[in-house]
């Protein structure tokens, strides 16, 4: 682990439990925006299919079998 992180984890355990929710909250909504924005340009890019076109052809399911990106999954979810 980098000296970096091993720094950030010494002042993340110095935080109150409240002062920690929120830093989780805070990194759990940028990371919902990186994701969203990755899924969105999936989309533009036409990477991803919606959901009711892969459920309405149960033979494309077998592309599920193969790992997706997160932004993948999410849009199959989304959709």
């Amino acid at each position: 682990m980098s000296a970096t992180v091993e720094k950030i984890l010494k002042e993340v355990k110095s935080l109150s439990s409240r002062e920690r929710e929120e830093l989780w909250d805070r990194v759990a909504a940028e990371e919902a925006n990186n994701l969203l924005a990755e899924l969105k340009d999936d989309i533009k890019a036409g990477r991803v299919k919606p959901l009711d076109e892969v459920i309405n052809e149960p033979q494309s399911l077998t592309h599920l079998t193969a790992p997706l990106s997160c932004s993948r999954q999410s849009a199959l979810l989304l959709k």
